[in-house]
């Protein structure tokens, strides 16, 4: 049977008070792990621990005191995780129109050679998609036998993954528009109509996008570690139980879909790598042509300052030549006039 533990949005409190998630935790013996992925979700303000992820894989065997009612013998574990993923968020105001999700899982399965089993699981904040996809898996009995109930988390990771694919597209045009500021502006700057002009605004907008394909890359990296995890936990559980060559073919299934979950994210990784570094060598490309803009304008200032004093000195040196001239010519005439007036007075005193 599954649980689900719903959310109005993502950053919204749990549809669910705290009496009734202790009595569904209690009913369907959830691990005490869990708890460290429950704390992810709930009433938020602003993005929180968006980078963290757990997981946890125990062997039923090792808690045969700690679950008396569901033992059943050596065959059996519980498992829970988060898984992060894209979706979008409806919402026109903002530019991005994808937002980090993310669902909890814990299942747990315990079964015997007689045929006996107990298996539940728990979703906090699955999509709709999945919510549906996975209530009618557990509709069909042959679909939920506990000794192949594994295969459904390799349905989980693939179903939350569909939307990482145009993501990715959207965020690579993202970056094309921002490529063309820096590779078709003139270095010089606009001159005529329809010339692209580059500034310092398109730095900025560069390193959030690249702040942003950083954070993408750790959030992909988590998935595919909880890929390789899973996979190995599978294949502990598969070689402690006695059922092994028995779902044979159930287990081919699972590495090949987990597989396929890995690669996907690996190549979605290697794309928003590339962007990141391909990001910062545009950045310095419109730095380096903001850098020789400037240059070239304090150059232009000065040269046009010494123009200036240039003029202004030419111009001082002409009155001053022209002072001189004046001087030269009455000068002379002054001094003798004086000099007579001064040698009539002493003659007449």
């Amino acid at each position: 049977c599954g649980s689900f533990i719903r959310q109005n949005f993502s950053w919204g409190r749990l549809l669910i008070s705290e009496d009734m998630f202790r009595k569904l935790c209690t009913s369907q013996k959830v691990h005490p792990s869990f708890l460290d992925i429950v704390h992810i979700f709930g009433e938020k303000t602003e993005a929180v621990e968006e980078s963290y992820s757990a997981f946890f894989y125990h062997s039923l065997s090792q808690y045969e005191k700690a679950f008396p009612n569901i033992f059943l013998g050596n065959n059996g574990y519980v498992v829970g995780y988060n898984i992060k993923y894209v979706a979008g968020h409806g919402r026109p105001f903002l530019k991005d129109p994808y937002s980090i999700r993310e669902t909890g899982v814990f299942q747990l399965c315990a079964y015997n050679s007689t045929g006996t089993q107990r298996s539940s699981w728990l979703f906090i904040h699955a999509s709709d998609a999945l919510e549906e996809r996975l209530e009618g898996i557990f509709r069909n009995a042959e679909e939920t036998a506990c000794a192949v109930q594994f295969q459904i988390h390799a349905l989980i990771l693939l179903s939350v993954s569909e939307n990482w694919r145009p993501y990715t597209n959207y965020l690579e045009d993202t970056f094309r528009a921002l490529l063309k500021q820096g590779f078709y502006t003139k270095i010089e700057g606009p001159s005529a109509k329809g010339d692209i002009h580059a500034d310092f605004s398109d730095i900025r907008k560069l390193q959030l996008l690249t702040d942003k394909l950083r954070s993408l890359t750790h959030i992909l990296q988590l998935n595919i570690n909880l890929g390789v995890q899973l996979k190995d936990s599978m294949r502990h559980m598969l070689e402690t139980t006695r059922a092994a060559s028995a779902i044979a073919t159930s287990v081919e299934n699972f590495n090949f879909q987990i597989d396929m979950f890995i690669s996907q994210h690996r190549t979605h990784l290697a794309r928003i790598e590339s962007l990141v570094s391909r990001a910062q060598g545009v950045s310095s490309l419109i730095q380096n042509i903001l850098d020789i803009r400037t240059a070239s304008s304090s150059s232009r200032i000065n040269n046009a300052l010494i123009k200036q004093l240039t003029h202004q000195a030419t111009q001082d040196t002409r009155a001053m030549k022209v002072i001189a001239l004046i001087s030269s010519i009455f000068l002379p005439a002054t001094f003798v006039a004086v000099s007579r007036s001064r040698m009539q007075h002493y003659l007449q005193g």
